[in-house]
């Protein structure tokens, strides 16, 4: 990631060269590090130009109740661009209290996949 924010800082790449940018362990981008800072430089981007982000993790937060399991999952939902998170349906009872949900395209995104998939459609 470090390398990929030098070149969108030096403007040699622009983030929206990019369909698609996968972060692994992206839990890490709760903090200083540099998948916050790129998907702040994503954020900045038009949304109709924006890469899509898929980011993936084993371990997204430790969390000693509930609560902060929904804070922490909020915070991370948030930094995602209000994404929704996916978790297999195996080994249920490590789980347990957690809800399943599939990913979700925001309209822009649904615009773009559809121009992206037949650009010759005006929509």
């Amino acid at each position: 990631a470090g390398v990929l924010m030098n070149y969108i800082h030096t403007k040699r790449i622009p983030i929206n060269c990019f369909s698609v940018i996968v972060l692994d362990e992206c839990h890490h981008a709760t903090r200083e590090h540099d998948y916050s800072m790129l998907l702040q430089a994503i954020e900045r981007c038009p949304e109709y130009l924006r890469p899509r982000v898929m980011g993936l993790s084993a371990s997204p937060f430790n969390a000693k109740s509930k609560e902060s399991a929904k804070i922490k999952l909020e915070k991370l939902q948030k930094l995602f661009f209000g994404a929704e998170f996916y978790r297999p349906p195996i080994a249920d009872e490590a789980f347990e209290g957690v809800d399943e949900v599939a990913v979700a395209l925001t309209p822009a995104q649904e615009k773009q996949e559809k121009t992206m998939l037949n650009p010759s459609l005006n929509y």
